[in-house]
């Protein structure tokens, strides 16, 4: 069993709620309202993990946003807004993580897109290929002591103005032709988690589509 921090910005019914969760199922587990788009509240989140808990065993790295907003589109406030998010705060996260523990595993979440060339959602798409090499590159620098690992999800679920009906429609794009389920994360997330020799990693959880 974890203690666990969750993080929220403005959804702090559902992170009460999740919390409420997990402490009915014996798990302790604060809250903490942070922007990861500003530095200091990103220091300010692993600091508050290791004043509750003294130690920060996984770091999970998954917040995102999803803007539909093509290259001729994008501004510098959408720019800077995925790459605050995407790599900035797993940066920062992950080296006040550093700073204080003695030893863990980071898992960045990706995109199944990191194995390919979208061009739509542009700076989403940029910022989360910047992540991917990020994630190698920190399992170098902080080995031998932390690992650092990646998940890349594929069809999990639908995008923001969409439900599951458009997302099944598109199960068929995919060489497994189905769609996946939070459920596939979680054991991916478990695979990492429990297989110690692995570092510098990207399991691509996506029904094959780095494949196309």
């Amino acid at each position: 069993n974890y203690d666990f921090v969750v993080h929220y910005q403005t959804s702090s019914d559902q992170a009460k709620a999740l919390q409420k969760e997990l402490q009915s199922s014996g798990n302790p587990c604060e809250i903490f309202k942070c922007d990861l788009m500003k530095y200091q509240s990103c220091i300010d989140l692993i600091n508050f993990a290791f004043e509750q808990f003294g130690k920060l065993d996984l770091l999970i790295n998954n917040a995102s946003i999803f803007p539909d907003v093509s290259f001729q589109n994008t501004t510098e406030e959408i720019f800077d807004l995925n790459f605050d998010i995407h790599c900035k705060a797993p940066f920062f996260l992950s080296q006040e993580y550093a700073r204080l523990g003695s030893a863990g595993h980071i898992v960045n979440f990706l995109d199944t897109r990191v194995a390919k060339f979208n061009t739509d959602h542009f700076a989403y798409s940029l910022s989360k290929h910047a992540l991917h090499p990020l994630t190698k590159i920190l399992a170098k620098q902080l080995a031998p002591n932390f690992r650092v690992n990646g998940i890349a999800p594929g069809k999990i679920l639908p995008p923001p103005k969409k439900n599951q009906a458009w997302l099944e429609n598109k199960k068929n794009t995919s060489p497994l032709q189905k769609i996946g389920n939070p459920e596939n994360i979680f054991q991916a997330l478990e695979f990492l988690e429990k297989n110690t020799y692995i570092t510098g990693e990207v399991l691509f959880v996506d029904g094959g589509d780095q494949l196309l």
